[in-house]
């Protein structure tokens, strides 16, 4: 038999448990997205590397549209070095032509 103080107290821990739930959530969600604004900063890069050397620097407009992002430098022409950045990540991808 429980004593009439202690009736209150698995409320005080159920709330208690609900907020750090609700803390780890929120951590998991915004890891989550990091996780895919670095993916399709790198999925732009190698998109706008292949373009570049393979003479189809036409596309890098359509590429950086449709990602909403930046390319951030472009370097080289035979060997290309490419930064780009969607929401504040950066990802670098290299391309080279072959002869």
């Amino acid at each position: 038999m429980s004593r009439p103080r202690d009736s209150g107290q698995i409320g005080v821990l159920v709330v208690a448990l609900a907020a750090v739930v609700l803390v780890v959530v929120q951590g998991l969600v915004r890891f989550g997205d990091a996780l895919v604004d670095s993916a399709r900063a790198q999925s732009g890069a190698d998109a706008v590397a292949l373009a570049v050397a393979a003479g189809r620097a036409d596309l890098v407009d359509d590429v950086i549209r449709a990602l909403d992002a930046a390319v951030v430098e472009v370097v080289g022409e035979h060997e290309v070095t490419v930064r780009v950045s969607i929401d504040g990540r950066v990802a670098v991808s290299r391309a080279a032509t072959t002869p």
